[in-house]
């Protein structure tokens, strides 16, 4: 096998069980379209498929959990093994009906791509909303009493 450095663009990608390196295709693609997943994994377990993205240095500017067979579920994007600081999402329409400003920010159609950050924020948004129009108080677990003196 020749290893060498991948061209600069988006590469589909997988990552299987039992391995510590991703598969990844030879060309590029646009941002949002790689395919060739099922043909990387060749019959593996499949933990994380997605694309990236590298610059002419082959360097990592992106990431994005779409993959049209595998679509792995958000909780998995840790098993990729890259930076979330460079993680995209890749989210439906009526996720994008749910997001705050979502509509208005250009978010518009099923497909749309976002940063992981935009998904925090509005997630984060989305749950100060629904806990500060709930009716009854949040309530904590009361502490354990202090022990007894001796």
């Amino acid at each position: 096998v020749t290893r060498g450095l991948l061209s600069a663009g988006t590469h589909a990608f997988v990552r299987c069980y039992g391995e510590k390196f991703l598969r990844c295709t030879w060309d590029a693609f646009d941002f949002g379209f790689a395919g060739g997943h099922p043909l990387l994994a060749n019959g593996a377990m499949v933990l994380m498929a997605g694309e990236i993205e590298l610059d002419a240095q082959g360097r990592l500017t992106r990431w994005l959990n779409k993959s049209g067979l595998y679509m792995p579920p958000r909780w998995a994007l840790g098993q990729s093994g890259l930076p979330f600081s460079y993680a995209w999402l890749f989210v439906s329409s009526a996720e994008v009906d749910a997001m705050e400003g979502g509509r208005r920010t250009g978010l518009v159609e099923e497909g749309a791509l976002i940063r992981l950050d935009f998904v925090a924020r509005t997630t984060a948004a989305q749950a100060r909303r629904e806990s500060a129009s709930d009716s009854e108080p949040l309530t904590t677990v009361p502490e354990a009493p202090a022990p007894a003196p001796a």
